[in-house]
């Protein structure tokens, strides 16, 4: 343990460094916190409060991951190298920003959605965790900050495709959909924890990675990969 003293120091500045480069992922947290309320204060139908707190939340986000971009962006290493700041990682942030955005507005004036006894102001919710997700995806440089992201855009998707299901089909549907899911998670996670057994590491930047990688038998990796890349096709798809 005494071992271990002199590393605090150094592990909580870089945990300050990490969360002034995380703001806008931070506005998201926020964001969710803020439209929760507004749906459980501010309830109808239509859910106007959520929708326009939900739209200002993002947009919040979105000038954030702007200012950074207008400051120069280098490659910069996060909470232990398990994120990488950089502007493919921004371009992608805008991408996803412009999808989740246009998402909400087709929610508001869908009449499925709008006719629905639920109401939309859980979707609205569940938005800026999806954007969080897929923010942190864009920045993953580990197999687990990999796995985290992919499942919190997932569980996310679940909730909204079983969200309006008015009859046994679509309810059989959403089921279904929730337990491929599963099943299509565990094998990326098993995939990764061998990836993670032949290299020792889980950062895929770390130059050791591909060299162990390359180490083992071809079968066996090919596997690994195989693995991996079905589960994350899956979620993709």
């Amino acid at each position: 343990m005494n071992d271990l003293l002199h590393t605090i120091p150094g592990a909580l500045e870089d945990i300050q460094y990490g969360v002034r480069h995380l703001m806008p992922e931070i506005a998201l947290i926020v964001t969710f916190i803020i439209v929760i309320l507004a749906d459980l204060f501010l309830p109808g139908r239509r859910s106007s409060p959520a929708f326009w707190l939900c739209l200002a939340g993002l947009s919040v986000s979105l000038m954030l991951i702007l200012l950074q971009s207008a400051h120069g962006t280098k490659d910069m290493a996060l909470f232990g190298q398990t994120l990488i700041s950089d502007r493919l990682s921004i371009v992608f942030k805008v991408i996803s920003f412009a999808v989740v955005a246009l998402f909400a507005v087709f929610v508001r004036n869908n009449n499925q959605f709008k006719n629905a006894g639920k109401g939309t102001g859980d979707l609205y919710i569940l938005l800026p965790a999806v954007l969080l997700g897929l923010n942190l995806m864009a920045m993953s440089s580990s197999l687990l900050m990999i796995y985290i992201s992919i499942e919190m855009i997932s569980i996310s998707s679940y909730l909204m495709v079983g969200y309006v299901a008015g009859d046994s089909k679509q309810t059989e549907a959403a089921m279904k959909y929730v337990l491929f899911g599963s099943f299509c998670s565990a094998m990326m996670l098993y995939g990764m924890s061998l990836l993670y057994a032949f290299t020792g590491t889980l950062n895929l930047y770390d130059a050791e990675f591909l060299v162990r990688l390359g180490q083992m038998p071809a079968t066996v990796s090919g596997i690994a990969i195989v693995l991996v890349l079905v589960g994350i096709g899956f979620k993709l798809s």
